[in-house]
């Protein structure tokens, strides 16, 4: 099934006679104008490339309910103009982790703050079946800004959870207050895009014993050079002494 066959059994409405689909901003302007079918959930993307970096199905389209849509503007106060560039979000976010509450749901860190600089997060939930046909999709379930996120990001990684990373050189904008080892795992000094807390101490006890190992090497040299001088100048002196 190609992906316009998927968007019609989603929702054929929004489907042109040229086979082509209906903006996301063009819903969204729709459901402001009250012309929009709510019955059927509103479609932010044909595919899930933007999450490449999370999930290799990139075959999935991405929805959002309109329930979801109104919530976000009446109970978070982010409006529609926002959430219409939310796949462009969440392409250009910064990481990723796995929800604590639910086991298919993601955390996307977008690169956003608010008003008063509080992290704003948009949560998928991935390959969710939808309907008789069983059609697999990407749905945002939520977008909002999120106080305290350092401690949910931290007990995520004690719960060793999965991380993603996507842009992680732009995580100082942000301000996060993180432990040293987070820090450093989702920092661009530490080379896997994807991590659990398990496989950071692993990597680290192995940086520890490789660099223990080469200060040993170092000082195994040092010793054996300063004994060869020793042995050297010891010579020479010895050749120098007067004879009786």
């Amino acid at each position: 099934m190609d992906e316009i066959d998927k968007i019609k059994k989603i929702n054929k409405s929004i489907v042109k006679e040229n086979g082509t689909v209906e903006s996301f901003d063009k819903q969204l302007i729709e459901l402001i104008g009250g012309r929009y079918d709510t019955r059927f959930p509103m479609v932010v993307s044909k595919n899930s490339k933007c999450l490449n970096y999370i999930t290799k199905n990139a075959s999935n389209p991405i929805l959002i309910n309109v329930s979801t849509v109104i919530k976000i503007k009446e109970k978070h106060d982010i409006g529609y103009a926002f959430v219409s560039d939310c796949e462009q979000m969440i392409k250009n976010s910064i990481f990723a982790f796995d929800s604590l509450k639910h086991d298919t749901s993601k955390i996307i860190v977008l690169d956003e703050v608010d008003d008063e600089d509080n992290p704003i997060i948009a949560v998928v939930r991935l390959d969710k079946k939808m309907g008789r046909d069983a059609i697999q999709i990407n749905e945002i379930t939520s977008i909002y800004e999120k106080e305290r996120l350092s401690n949910l990001i931290e007990n995520t990684y004690r719960e060793n959870k999965c991380f993603y990373k996507n842009k992680t050189e732009h995580i100082r904008s942000i301000g996060f207050q993180l432990p040293q080892d987070v820090k450093y795992a989702l920092s661009t000094e530490y080379s896997r895009t994807s991590f659990t807390k398990s496989q950071v101490e692993e990597d680290m006890n192995s940086h520890l014993h490789r660099v223990k190992g080469k200060n040993i090497s170092n000082r195994m040299k040092e010793a054996k050079q300063k004994s060869s001088q020793q042995s050297y100048s010891d010579k020479v002196i010895s050749k120098k002494e007067p004879v009786r």
